[in-house]
Formats: C-alpha cells, structure tokens, sequence
C-alpha cells in the first residue's frame, strides 16, 4: 500500500511554482515523477531524474527498470539521451499495456 501510495501523483490539478525543465510535463508523485498512466490513473512509468546526472526508470507495462548515470550532462541533453535510450529499450519490448 506504501508503494502504491508513493506511486500516485500527489499534486493533480494543484498550482506548482516551479518544477525543473527536466521533468516538465511529468506528475509529481512522493519523491518521484510519473511520466505516464493508465487510462485508470494507475503509474505507467516512473523516474526521478537528479540535476547531477543519474537517472532510474521503472517501466511498469513494459517490465523493466533501469538507471542511466550521465556524467557531465544536465537538463535538456541529459533528457535527451534518456528519452533515446527509453525509446531504444521499449522498441525491443513487446507492449504490457497502453
């Protein structure tokens, strides 16, 4: 129950004064992002990205977690090496849900 509680977004529909660039259009959840659910408000797939370079995921549908370490990358490069790498993971994976 602690988990799935941690694994809710904490702040829908709540103002935000500043969230980082890097996880902007993400949900914030207790101390991680969610970067997409389910049609049932269910986390889809969850990270928590640190400004010094280090990067976990947890892909619920697909079935797997990772964690990228990018040295001497911040912000928008850093997002975007993780999103090619995502991108390359979940294309050798068969879809768990949608």
């Amino acid at each position: 129950a602690a988990v799935a509680q941690m694994q809710t977004i904490q702040a829908k529909n709540l103002p935000i004064k500043y969230i980082p660039k890097i996880v902007e259009g993400y949900e914030y959840a207790l101390g991680e992002w969610i970067e997409s659910t389910g049609t049932d408000g269910k986390s889809k797939v969850i990270s928590c990205p640190a400004l010094t370079g280090t990067w976990p995921l947890i892909d619920k549908c697909n079935n797997y977690a990772c964690i990228l370490f990018l040295k001497d990358k911040i912000g928008d490069e850093q997002k975007d090496i993780y999103l090619k790498l995502k991108k390359a993971i979940d294309s050798q994976m068969s879809p768990g849900c949608n």
